[in-house]
């Protein structure tokens, strides 16, 4: 069930882009972080973590759907870092407010 609603990639971002890796030897792609249009948790949980999409708006191509639950922890804080890069860059693409109770 899991991959029909994840997508098959692992991401990493850094200062100025959105890395998405195909996990089956798939070659990689980058986006600008300011081409993300959207950033919002879903309805759906795998585990008790929400399932949260970040939209990319591609140059007159339209748009990519990137699907991924977060690894979020008291250790691993990358998701809220990425969430506030975006929410600083772009505010309204902000579709849904991070908090511990609604990861």
């Amino acid at each position: 069930m899991e991959d029909n609603l994840l997508s098959d990639e692992d991401y990493f971002f850094d200062e100025n882009y959105f890395y998405a890796v195909g996990r089956r030897g798939g070659a990689g792609r980058s986006f600008r972080l300011v081409d993300i249009i959207e950033l919002r948790r879903t309805s759906t949980q795998i585990n008790n973590h929400y399932i949260w999409q970040v939209v990319v708006q591609l140059d007159s191509k339209g748009q990519s759907i990137f699907s991924f639950t977060h690894n979020y922890s008291l250790w691993n804080r990358n998701f809220y870092v990425f969430y506030q890069k975006i929410r600083e860059l772009n505010p309204h693409a902000i579709k849904s407010k991070w908090s511990l109770w609604t990861m």
